[in-house]
């Protein structure tokens, strides 16, 4: 009776066991390294020349320039205005998010949770516009 017991135990045990694993082995394969590590928002310093420039980033006013602003990592436009100069439109600057480089790891299948969540790049840090006189 007690070798029943016994055995029961650790068919538990090892259920448990493989129930954890499973679960962690589902987890790390199905997020992205940078999703997990590095989301975002990320902080963005801009700059201009002249300064004093209004600074919008998807048509969102963010501060005057010199300004440092979160900004989404879905954010697409960057907008520098100023009374007597141009307004200046760009892209907002991005680059690799290396953490992401960590995916291969979870065998590839990360890039597309990154990718998906807009993780696979970052803002770069600073970003500055040149205002042309009208």
């Amino acid at each position: 009776m007690l070798a029943v017991a016994q055995l029961a135990k650790e068919g538990t045990v090892v259920r448990v066991t493989i129930a954890a694993a499973v679960l962690f082995l589902g987890v790390f394969t199905s997020s992205g390294c940078a999703s997990l590590f590095a989301p975002g928002p990320d902080a963005v310093t801009f700059n201009s020349d002249p300064q004093g420039a209004t600074v919008r980033v998807d048509g969102e006013e963010v501060g005057q320039t010199p300004c440092t602003a979160e900004v989404s990592r879905r954010a697409d436009r960057v907008e520098f205005s100023k009374q007597g100069y141009q307004t200046l439109s760009m892209d907002v600057p991005r680059t690799f998010n290396a953490i992401s480089i960590l995916n291969i790891l979870t065998l590839n299948l990360g890039w597309f949770v990154d990718i998906a969540t807009s993780c696979l790049q970052r803002a770069e840090h600073s970003a500055f516009g040149y205002l042309s006189p009208r």
